[in-house]
C-alpha cells in the first residue's frame, strides 16, 4: 500500500477544529522572528563599527574588530537559518511519526489513542493494517453486489456495502487527522528548536559586538 501523504483538508464542512489551522500562525511567527532579527542585526554591524572607527589605532585594532564582526554576522545568520527551517514545509507521512523529536507528540497519543486512532487500534500501525481491512471488505462486497441478481439478497448486500464504505471513510478520516497532527507537530517543534537557536545566535552576535568594542577601549 502507498504511504499516504498529507494532501488537504480533512473533509469539506469538518465541525471539529483541524490541527493545520494553528500552521499558519506558527510560520508567521517564525518570519517575524527572522525580521526581527535580521533588522537587529543590520543596526548592530551597521552601527557600531562607525561607533568605533575613530578609535583604530593600529592593525591589531582592525583585526580585533574584524574578527568581532565575523563572529557577530555568524551569530546573525545562524539564528535566521534556524529559524527559516520553520518555514520550510517537512514531508509529512505515518512514518513521521517514528522522528526522535516527536517523542513529545507520541505521549499525547499514548495517553488517549482513541481520540487520534479514531477507534482502528491503539498506533499508526494498527491504524493503516485496519484501513487496509476494511477496503478489502468493501472490495469484496462490490464484487458480490455486482454479481448478486436476486433483488433480496441484493438488498442485504447493498446494506452491508453501505456499512463497509463508512467503516472505509471513518478509518481515512482518522489516517488524514493523524497526519495533520504529525505536520503540525513538526512546525511546532522546528518553531521551538528555533527559538533556541535565535538565542543562541542573540548570545554569539553580543559576543562579536564585545569583542569589537574592546577594540576601542582596550
Amino acid at each position: 500500500m502507498t504511504e499516504p501523504g498529507l494532501t488537504g483538508p480533512l473533509t469539506d464542512g469538518d465541525p471539529i477544529p483541524s490541527p493545520l489551522d494553528a500552521v499558519p500562525d506558527m510560520r508567521a511567527a517564525a518570519k517575524w522572528t527572522v525580521a526581527a532579527f535580521a533588522a537587529v542585526g543590520a543596526l548592530v554591524l551597521g552601527g557600531v563599527p562607525l561607533a568605533v572607527v575613530n578609535a583604530v589605532r593600529d592593525r591589531g585594532d582592525v583585526a580585533m574588530i574584524a574578527l568581532g564582526m565575523v563572529i557577530a554576522l555568524f551569530g546573525v545568520c545562524w539564528a535566521i537559518w534556524q529559524t527559516s527551517e520553520a518555514l520550510t514545509p517537512p514531508l509529512t507521512t505515518l512514518s513521521s511519526l517514528n522522528d526522535p523529536r516527536l517523542q513529545s507528540l507520541r505521549r499525547r497519543l499514548a495517553e488517549d489513542p482513541a481520540a487520534f486512532f479514531g477507534g482502528f487500534g491503539t498506533d499508526e500501525q494498527q491504524l493503516r493494517e485496519a484501513l487496509v481491512l476494511h477496503q478489502a471488505v468493501l472490495d469484496r462486497l462490490r464484487r458480490q453486489v455486482a454479481e448478486e441478481q436476486l433483488g433480496g439478497h441484493r438488498l442485504i448486500w447493498e446494506n452491508a456495502l453501505a456499512d463497509a464504505r463508512a467503516n472505509v471513510a471513518r478509518a481515512q478520516y482518522a489516517q488524514r487527522r493523524l497526519l495533520a497532527f504529525i505536520h503540525a507537530w513538526q512546525v511546532r517543534e522546528a518553531l521551538r528548536r528555533a527559538r533556541f537557536h535565535t538565542l543562541g545566535g542573540v548570545t554569539v552576535c553580543v559576543l562579536g559586538v564585545l569583542v569589537f568594542i574592546s577594540a576601542a577601549v582596550h
